[in-house]
C-alpha cells in the first residue's frame, strides 16, 4: 500500500510523494537534544515512525521538527556511523551536529522552499526593484 509523505503544509513549496515501504521501528518522537546547539533540550516531534522505502530509512513524525540534532535519527535507532550517505531536512542548523560525521556536505536547494537560497525562483509580490541578490546583472 502507497502512503504519501511530506507536502502537507503548503504545496507551493512541494507536493506529497507516494512511497511504498515497510514500518521498521516506532517511536513517542521524544528525545533530548545531545548536539551542540541547545544540549539538554528536550524534543517532542510527537509519535514517529522508520519506514524504510527501497533500501533508504526515512523518519516520518507527527510534528513538525528541523532535523538539526543526530538524536533525532538515534532515538530511532538509525546510526550515522552505520550510513554511507544521510540526508537531513534542515536549512542551515544541522551542521554544528553533523558536521563532526561527514567527509562531506552537499547542501541541495530544489527552489520553492521556504529557506530556499535561490531567490530568483521564489514568488514576490511586494519588492522594490533593483534589489540584490534578484537584480545582479
Amino acid at each position: 500500500m502507497a502512503v504519501p509523505i511530506g507536502g502537507k503544509i503548503d504545496l507551493h513549496y512541494g507536493e506529497q510523494t507516494l512511497v511504498t515501504g515497510h514500518v521498521v521501528a516506532i517511536t513517542d518522537g521524544a528525545f533530548k537534544i545531545i548536539g551542540p546547539m541547545t544540549a539538554g533540550m528536550p524534543v517532542d516531534m510527537g509519535p514517529a515512525v522508520v519506514l524504510w522505502v527501497r533500501g533508504i530509512d526515512i523518519v516520518i513524525s507527527s510534528e513538525r521538527f528541523q532535523a538539526y540534532d543526530t538524536n533525532y535519527l538515534k532515538h530511532a535507532n538509525i546510526y550515522l556511523r552505520k550510513k554511507d550517505v544521510v540526508s537531513v531536512k534542515s536549512a542551515h542548523h544541522f551542521r554544528a551536529a553533523y558536521a563532526p560525521f561527514a567527509s562531506e556536505i552537499i547542501v541541495v536547494d530544489g527552489g520553492r522552499g521556504l529557506t530556499s537560497r535561490n531567490y530568483k525562483e521564489l514568488n514576490y509580490t511586494k519588492v522594490r526593484e533593483p534589489v540584490s541578490p534578484l537584480h545582479l546583472d
